[in-house]
């Protein structure tokens, strides 16, 4: 299970997804909203829970196969 602890603010930035205007995680000074969306995704719960998945499959040695029809 996978958590990102911070505050809720007054909504900042686009509101284009959820609750992203009104969160700003700890230790940062913009909302997730306000924020690239390539440190929200590596600080976000999500990102964290994606994180853990492929660490859990790569110690499993698990392969994907990808044949290209999705």
């Amino acid at each position: 299970m996978a958590a990102s602890q911070g505050k809720i603010v007054p909504a900042r930035g686009p509101a284009d997804f959820g609750w992203d205007p009104v969160f700003q995680p700890d230790g940062f000074d913009q909302t997730y909203a306000e924020m690239p969306k390539s440190v929200k995704n590596q600080i976000s719960h999500r990102g964290k829970a994606l994180a853990l998945v492929k660490e859990h499959f790569a110690i499993a040695n698990y392969k994907v196969q990808n044949d290209g029809s999705a």
